[in-house]
């Protein structure tokens, strides 16, 4: 998933209450697409059969038994943004002079 367009990724509490406040600015349609052409059963069936292949080739030589493989593309996720934008709360304005009297 990706930062400020499907979730924001937190470390410290200021940046979570930052993401709870900013939590409306995600597009839920928009969240709702990339999950399906990520995780939709037509998407997933390759991961589970590569999974499943990896399992049944434990039996046999294991580890460094070699299987001609021709892609990876189960691995590709859609939708990646390349830039990174973790959480974080916008900067303050330097604050005013106030005059004093």
């Amino acid at each position: 998933m990706d930062d400020a367009i499907t979730e924001y990724r937190c470390h410290t509490l200021e940046q979570f209450v930052w993401a709870t406040q900013s939590v409306q600015d995600l597009d839920p349609a928009e969240i709702r697409r990339i999950a399906v052409a990520n995780y939709s059963l037509d998407r997933v069936r390759y991961m589970y059969e590569e999974y499943f292949e990896m399992l049944s080739g434990l039996w046999g030589r294991g580890w460094p038994e070699l299987k001609p493989r021709t892609q990876l593309d189960w691995l590709n996720k859609t939708e990646r943004i390349e830039k990174d934008q973790t959480c974080q709360a916008p900067k303050p304005e330097a604050p005013t002079a106030i005059a004093l009297r």
